[in-house]
């Protein structure tokens, strides 16, 4: 038994030493990681910061649809203000039943033509603030005329200065527009699917 008894010890110290090892290699990973973090948040004052959450400047409410069923037939929409550039002349706006509108009953309807290449009639909503927007519309074009092309505007600081998103039926396609002292500057063009 005593040739057993010494091997058996010596695995005892063989174990100690793996154990005293498996020890001072989890201080050691834990003291590493402790300088990584150091100094990864001593770095951090270098490294870029996230961006401040954006104001939304906005009045309520926050998401708004317009229907015009409680605004009179034949007169300019509750809640809205017109304004026109070019020599068309001033209105055109106005409530209209149409039993196959969207939207139904009632819809707003735009009839002054333009006697130029370049005129528009804008519908604006009054109160209507915000500095992030999604905008859609539904648009039904009468093609009767040469130059029908209709749309949305946004970012109205005046009459005479806004963008603008207009479809153009006769050449099928969207084009982007922005207008400053009422001359428009083409800024893109997509043709429709």
């Amino acid at each position: 038994m005593k040739p057993f008894l010494p091997s058996l010890l010596s695995g005892q110290r063989v174990v100690d030493r793996q154990t005293s090892l498996a020890g001072r290699a989890r201080v050691l990973v834990l003291a590493m990681s402790c300088l990584v973090m150091a100094a990864s948040v001593g770095y951090s004052e270098e490294q870029p910061h996230e961006l401040p959450k954006p104001f939304h400047k906005t009045t309520p409410p926050l998401f708004q649809e317009w229907n015009f069923d409680q605004s009179a037939l034949r007169d300019l929409p509750n809640g809205f203000t017109q304004a026109v550039g070019g020599s068309s002349g001033k209105g055109g706006w106005s409530v209209k039943e149409d039993p196959s509108a969207p939207s139904r009953p009632h819809l707003v309807e735009q009839r002054l033509q333009c006697a130029e290449d370049w005129c528009y009639q804008l519908l604006i909503a009054e109160g209507a603030v915000a500095e992030y927007v999604d905008l859609s519309v539904q648009i039904k074009l009468n093609l009767g005329t040469p130059t029908g092309k209709g749309g949305l505007a946004y970012g109205i600081q005046d009459d005479k200065n806004f963008y603008a998103a207009v479809v153009e039926p006769r050449t099928n396609e969207v084009v982007v527009y922005v207008v400053k002292n009422g001359e428009p500057t083409e800024l893109g063009r997509e043709s429709l699917i």
